[in-house]
């Protein structure tokens, strides 16, 4: 692979915000990565922050994904239990307390099929 900018020099490596090779003259090293020196520097940045970022969003998703189900299904364990002794099963505590309840049950499996996406896929 030739340098995008100097096509008579051998690139060193490829930008990681454009993905163009780069030679020896053209390359600017970020620490963590390289870009094209003056053009794609702040781009370079931007991405690994992102990257960053999303690997932050995953380690708290897999944590969070028992906690809403767990919320939801104990709301209407407590709507159901202080509504059954009104008497009349049918009334709007208990229907709520199901719907919370059953909210919850679908979230759970939900989260627990898109994590064995996340596995899958990486």
């Amino acid at each position: 692979m030739h340098c995008y900018t100097h096509p008579a020099a051998d690139a060193i490596g490829i930008c990681r915000a454009c993905s163009r090779g780069l030679c020896a003259q053209c390359v600017v090293d970020l620490g963590h990565s390289i870009s094209c020196q003056g053009q794609c520097e702040k781009k370079a940045e931007i991405l690994h922050s992102m990257i960053a970022q999303h690997e932050v969003i995953i380690r708290t998703s897999r944590r969070n994904r028992f906690f809403g189900p767990a919320f939801f299904t104990l709301l209407g364990g407590v709507f159901l239990y202080f509504n059954l002794d009104a008497g009349d099963l049918w009334n709007f505590g208990s229907i709520a307390g199901l719907c919370f309840m059953l909210f919850g049950v679908i979230l759970f499996i939900l989260g627990q099929r898109y994590a064995k996406d996340i596995k899958t896929d990486a």
